[in-house]
C-alpha cells in the first residue's frame, strides 16, 4: 500500500542511511499511518519505496487519530498537524500508536 508522507524527504544524507541500512538487510521502525496517510516516517517510506520494500506500519483508527488531535487542541476536522513528532509522543502518550517511530 502506497501512503502519503508527512512531509517531503528534507535530508537527503539520512535518506542515503536508510537506504543502505535496507540493502545490508537491516529494518527500519514503523510509521504511524491513518488510513492512507503517514503521520511519521516521511524518509522510511520513500526508503521503503525506492527498495521496492512493503512499509512497516502500525496502524491507529479514526477514533484515536481524533482524540490524539482533540489531545493536542486541534480540530480534528479541520486542524492540521504542526509539528509529527509532538502529535506521535502525544498518540503514544494516550496508548495509540505503540512501537512506531
Amino acid at each position: 500500500m502506497h501512503y502519503q508522507p508527512p512531509h517531503e524527504v528534507r535530508e537527503r544524507n539520512k535518506l542515503a542511511g536508510m537506504i543502505r541500512a535496507l540493502r545490508r538487510g537491516e529494518s527500519l521502525p514503523p510509521v504511524l499511518v491513518c488510513g492512507d496517510n503517514a503521520l511519521s516516517g516521511s524518509h522510511r517510506l520513500v526508503a521503503w519505496e525506492k527498495m521496492g520494500v512493503e512499509a512497516d506500519v502500525v496502524e491507529m483508527s479514526d477514533e484515536e487519530y481524533c482524540e490524539t488531535m482533540t489531545e493536542l487542541g486541534l480540530d480534528p476536522m479541520y486542524g492540521n498537524i504542526v509539528d509529527y513528532e509532538d502529535f506521535l509522543i502525544t498518540a503514544q502518550a494516550l496508548g495509540f500508536g505503540v512501537g512506531a517511530k
